[in-house]
């Protein structure tokens, strides 16, 4: 494999991280879903130019929130006749907020992400129509020939092993460290 698979692989993966924390970061300030995801992509296209300038000594994350906070100054001035747009200051304050964060984000992505894994395929089926594609259960029990209140109840059951995987995590995490 060539140098520049090697770096493709490992923005891949690093971006594939970071991506959910960028997208909260960014949807923090900018409240228009298509504003949002514009500023997404842009943030990606200009990560993945930049990605020979990362270095690695920097957590990947708060140098993505870095870029991300640079494309929503600029999609501010833009837009600033909009009088609900978020000064410079306060956008400044959040990017801050996000960086520190930013490797405890990582840390409980990684932990979910594992959670999920355990879960079933109809407990992960559920969750992705539920939330990916924002069905009420009303909708889920007519696609999957079911009752509103056994979609509901089985969505409970499954957020309810979600949350005490990710509470076992960490407190084995917790007990694990000196």
């Amino acid at each position: 494999m060539s140098n520049t698979d090697h770096k493709r692989i490992d923005l891949t993966v690093r971006w594939t991280q970071a991506q959910p924390n960028v997208a909260a970061f960014i949807r923090s300030i900018v409240r228009n879903p298509t504003d949002a995801e514009d500023i997404l992509q842009d943030t990606a296209y200009r990560i993945a130019v930049k990605f020979d300038d990362y270095d690695a000594a920097r957590p990947f994350i708060a140098w993505c929130i870095g870029i991300a906070r640079n494309c929503v100054l600029e999609w501010r001035r833009k837009h600033a006749r909009d009088a609900a747009l978020l000064d410079a200051e306060a956008i400044e304050h959040i990017a801050a907020g996000y960086e520190q964060r930013a490797p405890e984000h990582s840390r409980m992505s990684v932990t979910l992400q594992r959670c999920l894994d355990k879960l079933t395929d109809n407990g992960r089926r559920l969750l992705e129509l539920r939330y990916d594609r924002n069905l009420k259960p009303a909708r889920i029990a007519e696609m999957l020939d079911s009752t509103p209140a056994s979609i509901s109840a089985t969505l409970y059951r499954v957020r309810e092993m979600l949350r005490q995987c990710v509470e076992s995590t960490h407190a084995a995490e917790r007990e694990a460290t000196p």
